[in-house]
């Protein structure tokens, strides 16, 4: 399960591993980058799935890595462990997680040209991260909706791939969004993790920080740009009583 993946991630990065890449993708963008015939391979386990990279000083030292984490993924159910060698299968290997995004958007379009992706994030303390994605998950596989998951496992941080084609699509979408942000607060983690506040998340920031750090914020915004210029009301209003959101 994709709870199981993120557990397996957090035990790796509480045990000391040190690796160069932990990426996990849900078993429904397994499915989707399977349908899209955008990889070299078309056979994926179209089950969740953690994709590794390892470095070390020198062969021992990676083999040892190895072992490592296949005692620890075999300890959170996996079903199978590959590895690769070569650059020909390193690169077979990666093209899942890289043509992700994409494989999302194509898989909306073919049903409706003019779908849309939402694309969001959110970042967590590892000890809470399994349990917040595995919630999403079962949130996002309730609704009608395409969807699917990616998480750069390593640090927390996730991020949900949803595509509506309507206002009443695109409500159940900011319902699921709304719901994976505040999961994240609740569990000591933060609205965004590298997607930024911009605007949808200016009231979320608040209830993650509070009034006092949202506004030496403002402050500083305000003395290096007194005449509001400087991309204004992203991130928190310039004015904190402005009710129309710009």
């Amino acid at each position: 399960t994709v709870g199981d993946a993120a557990a397996c991630s957090s035990n790796i990065t509480q045990e000391g591993i040190q690796l160069n890449a932990m990426e996990l993708l849900d078993d429904e963008m397994m499915k989707l980058i399977n349908k899209s015939g955008a990889t070299f391979r078309t056979d994926w386990k179209e089950t969740s799935t953690m994709f590794f990279k390892i470095g070390g000083k020198n062969e021992n030292i990676v083999k040892q890595t190895i072992d490592e984490l296949e005692r620890i993924a075999k300890q959170h159910k996996a079903s199978s462990f590959e590895f690769a060698t070569e650059d020909d299968e390193k690169l077979e290997l990666w093209e899942a997680r890289k043509v992700a995004l994409w494989s999302v958007i194509d898989a909306g379009r073919s049903q409706n040209k003019n779908a849309n992706i939402w694309t969001t994030d959110v970042a967590v303390p590892l000890s809470n991260f399994a349990n917040v994605i595995e919630e999403t998950k079962l949130e996002m596989k309730k609704s009608p909706l395409i969807n699917a998951i990616v998480g750069h496992a390593g640090d927390g941080n996730f991020h949900a791939f949803i595509v509506y084609s309507n206002d009443e699509e695109k409500k159940i979408c900011e319902e699921i969004v709304d719901n994976m942000v505040r999961r994240a607060i609740d569990a000591d983690g933060t609205c965004t993790g590298e997607h930024g506040v911009g605007i949808g998340k200016r009231e979320f920031l608040l209830e993650e920080l509070g009034n006092a750090p949202v506004d030496l914020m403002r402050k500083i915004k305000l003395a290096i740009d007194p005449n509001r210029i400087l991309n204004p009301d992203k991130i928190f209003k310039i004015d904190p009583n402005d009710c129309n959101g710009h």
